[in-house]
C-alpha cells in the first residue's frame, strides 16, 4: 500500500452538497460504442495507473492501492457516487449516451492538468480501435510508454523544501464580504458578457492584462455595482499553478493555490488598462518562485503537522 505524501492528492469527504466531482464532454460524430470504450480504459491502465486507484483505512492514515475492478462505464446520464460501491470505489468514472462521452473523476485525484491528457488517450486509443485507422499519435500518451518519474513521484523532489525560511505575511480582514449584504434570492439578476475567445485575448493583450486578471476585474465591478456605498476593497482570489511556475514537468495534478487581486474602493473610476497593470503587478509580485516555494514549505508543515494526529482527529477536521 502507498502511504500519503504532502504533494499527494488529499482525500476529503465527499457530500452531495460538495461532491469534488468534475470531468470533460466531448460529442463524436457517430453513435458510441460502449464495449470498444471499456476496453480501452481497461487497457490504458498501463500508462496511467494513478487514475485507477482507491483509498483504504491504513493503521494511522489514508492509504492508495491500486482497484482490480473494472472502471464503471454505463449508457446512462443518471449521477453516480464515486469512490463508493456503485463506482467499484473508484475515482473515476465514465458515462455515455447516444454521440456524447463524459469522464468524471474525484477532482482531489486530478485536475485539468492531468485529466486532459489522459482523457485524450482515451479518445485515441477508441477511434483507432473504432476506425480501424492509424492515426498520428504524436502528443498522446498510450499503453506501452515509459512513465517518466516525475509523473507520478514527488514533483518537488529537486527542490530544498525544509530549508526555505519563511516570512509572516498579514492578510486584511477589512474586504468587502458579499454575504454582508446579500439580497433575497429574487432580487437577483444574472447578467451575461460573451466575447469571442481571440477577442477577448486580444482585448488583454492590449490593455496589459491577461484574462485572469480581466474577470476579476469584471467580477469586482459587478459586486461594486451591487453595493455602490460600500468604501471596502474587493478582494478577488485567482488560482495560480505551483508546478508551472517552478518549472515542473506536469504529472496528474497542478498542485494550485491562489492569489489575491485587491480592488480598492478609491481607483473603480481609472481606465481599465491601468486596473489591469495593477492586477498584473501583483499577481507577479505573488507568483514569485520564492514566494511559490514559500507556499510549498506551508503546506508540506501543515501536512507534517496533521500526519502524527489521530485519523479520526483528522476526519473531524475534515
Amino acid at each position: 500500500m502507498k502511504e500519503l505524501y504532502w504533494f499527494d492528492p488529499k482525500i476529503y469527504t465527499s457530500t452531495s452538497d460538495n461532491p469534488f466531482t468534475t470531468g470533460v464532454s466531448v460529442t463524436m460524430t457517430e453513435p458510441v460504442d460502449g464495449l470498444i470504450l471499456s476496453d480501452v480504459i481497461e487497457e490504458l491502465r498501463s500508462r496511467y495507473p494513478y487514475f485507477y486507484i482507491k483509498v483504504k483505512l491504513g493503521e494511522s492514515d489514508l492509504v492508495l492501492e491500486q482497484n482490480p475492478l473494472p472502471v464503471i462505464v454505463r449508457n446512462s446520464w443518471d449521477p453516480i457516487k464515486l469512490y463508493s460501491k456503485e463506482a467499484n470505489y473508484h475515482f473515476i468514472t465514465f458515462k455515455y449516451l447516444g454521440n456524447r462521452i463524459t469522464f468524471e473523476l474525484a477532482h482531489i485525484l486530478s485536475d485539468a492538468a492531468g485529466f486532459l491528457p489522459y482523457f485524450k488517450s482515451v479518445l485515441y486509443c477508441y477511434l483507432t480501435r473504432k476506425t480501424g485507422e492509424k492515426l498520428d499519435p504524436t502528443g498522446f500518451h498510450l499503453p506501452g510508454e515509459e512513465i517518466p518519474e516525475s509523473e507520478t513521484g514527488n514533483p518537488f523532489s529537486n527542490i530544498d523544501i525544509d530549508s526555505i525560511e519563511l516570512t509572516q505575511t498579514s492578510l486584511s480582514n477589512d474586504f468587502y464580504n458579499l454575504n454582508e449584504k446579500m439580497p433575497r434570492e429574487k432580487e437577483w439578476k444574472s447578467f451575461y458578457l460573451q466575447l469571442p475567445e481571440q477577442e477577448f485575448i486580444n482585448y488583454c493583450k492590449s490593455n496589459g492584462g491577461s484574462p485572469n486578471i480581466l474577470l476579476s476585474a469584471l467580477i469586482a465591478k459587478a459586486i461594486r455595482n451591487l453595493d455602490p456605498n460600500s468604501n471596502k476593497t474587493i478582494t478577488a482570489s485567482v488560482a495560480i499553478d505551483c508546478k508551472s511556475i517552478l518549472g515542473v514537468p506536469n504529472n496528474y495534478r497542478a498542485f494550485p493555490f491562489f492569489a489575491l487581486l485587491d480592488f480598492p474602493k478609491d481607483q473603480e473610476q481609472e481606465e481599465i488598462s491601468k486596473v489591469l497593470m495593477r492586477g498584473r503587478e501583483q499577481l507577479k509580485t505573488q507568483t514569485a518562485p520564492e514566494r511559490v516555494k514559500q507556499i510549498l514549505k506551508g503546506q508540506k508543515m501543515l501536512f507534517d503537522q496533521l500526519k502524527h494526529l489521530p485519523i479520526k482527529t483528522k476526519f473531524d477536521l475534515n
